[in-house]
């Protein structure tokens, strides 16, 4: 495993070597065959085998390494912008969550005394105490109606 590890730190400075040297040369191409050996301090020889080997100007890799790295950096800020808009849409969206929750506690406990408020002015109707108590158990009883209770959530009907 050593040896392997001595065999890559070793081809990229010959490789760097091998690709200046052909970089020197003239716009000509030429074809050359082989085989890619590397030769460990140790002596041990490793063979890359399927290795495409490709000489290119130090000035066109670096023109290319330069628009790679432009592109990804337009990138990772594109997604930082969109990030940035769904954490605030997110936040938002939260807020209207516990702003709807506070309303519908209190239309809760309002409903709630609306109706113990009912079932006291039935209770006075029921012991026969008057007009003025059912007028009373009405109009609370409109009120009431307004505010439909549901397990999940309080729905105001207007």
């Amino acid at each position: 495993m050593k040896n392997h590890s001595v065999a890559r730190s070793l081809f990229l400075p010959l490789a760097l070597v091998v690709l200046s040297s052909l970089a020197g040369c003239g716009p000509s191409t030429v074809k050359v065959d082989g085989d890619v050996f590397i030769v460990t301090k140790s002596g041990e020889s490793v063979k890359l085998a399927l290795v495409e080997v490709r000489a290119v100007p130090a000035a066109e890799m670096a023109r290319f390494l330069r628009a790679k790295i432009d592109a990804t950096l337009l990138e990772i800020q594109a997604r930082t912008a969109a990030l940035e808009q769904a954490r605030a849409s997110y936040d938002e969206a939260d807020q209207a969550l516990q702003k709807v929750q506070k309303e519908n506690a209190a239309r809760t406990t309002k409903a709630n005394s609306l109706a113990e408020m009912n079932a006291i002015l039935e209770s006075i109707i029921k012991e026969g105490r008057g007009k003025r108590a059912t007028d009373e158990l009405f109009s609370r009883e409109k009120t009431l109606n307004r505010y439909r209770v549901s397990p999940s959530h309080l729905v105001v009907v207007e």
